[in-house]
């Protein structure tokens, strides 16, 4: 055959190799780009994933620090509401409130001097017979050397049943060194990660909370024992399934935290935890060389391997939205559990104290008691109002807002600015301040400002009224560092809530239901300048001003249809 006759053959093969050759390039330079782009989405998707589940593992870790601290404020409450508890009452308190997970002991440490030592001695040997003041060497009790000064447990309550009753904690100097600075200035404290007699491992950790008579004077601190292997394997239990590796290092501890890939903070009394997470997950380059073997394997089946690749992102997207939307939620009703089980502990501990014991305690125990009971059950109504007018301003048929002429928001104020909510209340310009507005929808507004001036900022609250054009402005000032400026520009925003040192975060909702039921009432709820303290003005219309060419009059165009206002008039209140 002459090679005048094999070109035609050539040719022809050339031509049929050419596409599938194209085919072939086209495919592997697909599969090279997207088993790049997977493996750069998944690192993304692991990073994103790795901080929430951080995130949640680290709410759940303050969640449950902030319980054991609760029950401690619980029971330092009962030692101030009476003059004398007996260990009797003590325990009967504590088994009433209950031991939260990750605790293994809660006590009352009593404060004597060297004169009390011996009438001590003998009251506490009268209840656990063979008991007496004693310290440690090793695990050997021996009788405590004489001291100028004592702090031994006298009460005790834990699960185990620890004998602890008699241990001077003060011969010990770890537990000494966070002890004493909450006697003598009286405020919570949390000793370094130590290790405690009898058990494993150096994680374990005491807070203390200082309890003081009328005069103002130590007599002792509670004491909240935590283990904190317990605590991370009741609170975050799964962790291990989720490919996590959770640690918790004290800032300021001897033993720094090892980089990790995820890292928090948790603010326990005093004291600054780091949380650390590591994902131990697969490595997301096996996303990428599936794809490529994929891709290689599909070279003759492009649009069936394109639309399965669009297929798979579509549903990853979607993963990601449902996923981060139920993180979300769960974000939340963790919160609001927090936020109503903080008061129902107080109010069922001393409703079931008052039960037990309400013949024999005295009437002003009693009466502080349901002082307290009544306190936490309107904070805890404050809390299910919000919620529920956030819940029809986003999904009902709107709140209803029925104004009236309200004569002095002042006097509102004063009616919530006692007790839990005290702040001194100065109107200006009397006479001249009488607003169109909901009364209640108003004191709902206060109370949310009042109680986010304690939550966040400091003592003194003060609210001022005045008279500004046709406007009436409350202002509500506290001494505190003032709103951070990385949170001045999403204060109103839903579910934004700033922390504070030592406290529990907030719902989010407070500032944005307050903002949201200002403007329908014709008003508004900004976030004024400070050098010192947050400041926020209300603004509503002056009950003299002309409402229909006012501030009222483009209520419902800011907010729709579904978020009605009924003006019921404008006669004295």
């Amino acid at each position: 055959m002459s090679p005048t006759g094999l070109q035609p053959g050539a040719a022809r093969a050339t031509r049929r190799w050419r596409v599938p050759a194209a085919v072939f390039v086209a495919v592997f330079g697909s599969a090279l780009m997207i088993s790049g782009w997977l493996v750069v989405r998944e690192k993304t998707a692991q990073a994103n994933a790795l901080a929430s589940e951080g995130r949640a593992v680290n709410i759940a870790i303050q969640a449950a620090v902030n319980e054991a601290r609760e029950l401690s404020q619980a029971v330092t409450a009962l030692f101030h509401a009476s003059e004398v508890v007996n260990e009797d009452e003590f325990a009967a308190f504590v088994a009433d409130v209950g031991i939260p997970p990750g605790m293994f002991g809660i006590g009352f440490i009593a404060r004597l001097d060297h004169a009390s030592r011996a009438a001590f001695e003998s009251q506490l040997a009268a209840k656990h017979p063979g008991a007496f003041l004693f310290e440690l060497a090793g695990l050997t009790r021996a009788p405590r050397q004489s001291q100028d000064e004592y702090f031994p447990i006298q009460f005790f309550a834990s699960p185990e049943g620890l004998p602890a009753w008699g241990f001077d904690v003060g011969s010990d100097p770890v537990f000494l060194g966070s002890l004493r600075p909450s006697l003598d200035e009286l405020r919570s404290t949390a000793s370094p990660f130590m290790a405690f007699p009898g058990r494993a491992g150096t994680d374990g950790v005491v807070v203390f909370q200082p309890v003081f008579n009328a005069g103002g004077e130590a007599v002792g601190v509670v004491a909240a024992a935590l283990d904190l292997s317990d605590l991370l394997a009741a609170v975050v239990p799964d962790a291990g399934s989720h490919g996590l590796a959770p640690r918790v290092a004290d800032a300021a501890g001897p033993e720094a935290l090892a980089p990790s890939d995820w890292v928090g903070e948790i603010e326990v009394a005093d004291r600054t935890w780091l949380v650390g997470i590591d994902h131990a997950g697969g490595s997301p380059y096996l996303v990428g060389f599936g794809a490529l073997v994929a891709g290689l394997l599909t070279a003759t089946a492009l649009a069936v391997a394109t639309a399965a690749i669009g297929d798979r992102i579509r549903h990853g997207r979607e993963v990601e939205k449902l996923l981060a939307l139920d993180r979300q939620k769960d974000d939340f009703l963790a919160t609001v559990s927090h936020e109503l089980r903080t008061p129902l502990t107080s109010v069922m501990g001393f409703a079931d104290e008052l039960a037990a014991q309400n013949r024999t305690l005295a009437e002003e125990d009693r009466d502080a008691m349901l002082r307290i009971i009544a306190d936490e059950a309107h904070s805890m109504e404050g809390i299910v109002q919000d919620l529920l007018a956030a819940s029809r301003l986003q999904q009902g048929p709107g709140v209803h807002v029925a104004v009236e002429r309200v004569a002095d928001p002042g006097v509102e104020a004063r009616a919530l600015a006692v007790g839990l909510y005290a702040a001194r209340v100065t109107t200006h310009d009397p006479g001249e301040t009488a607003v169109i507005a909901d009364r209640a929808r108003l004191r709902q507004i206060i109370r949310n400002l009042l109680a986010n001036a304690l939550r966040h900022g400091a003592p003194p609250v003060e609210i001022d009224v005045r008279r500004k054009g046709p406007t009436v402005e409350l202002t509500v000032r506290d001494g505190g560092p003032g709103v951070p400026i990385t949170m001045q520009s999403v204060i109103f925003d839903k579910y934004r809530a700033a922390r504070r040192d030592g406290q529990p975060a907030s719902t989010g909702i407070g500032l944005w239901l307050s903002r949201e039921l200002a403007r329908l009432m014709g008003g508004d709820l900004t976030l004024a300048p400070s050098t010192n303290g947050g400041v926020f003005v209300l603004t509503l219309p002056a009950a003299d001003f002309d409402l229909g060419a006012g501030l009222w009059g483009s209520a419902d165009a800011r907010f729709g249809a579904g978020r009605s206002a009924h003006l019921l008039g404008s006669g004295s209140d």
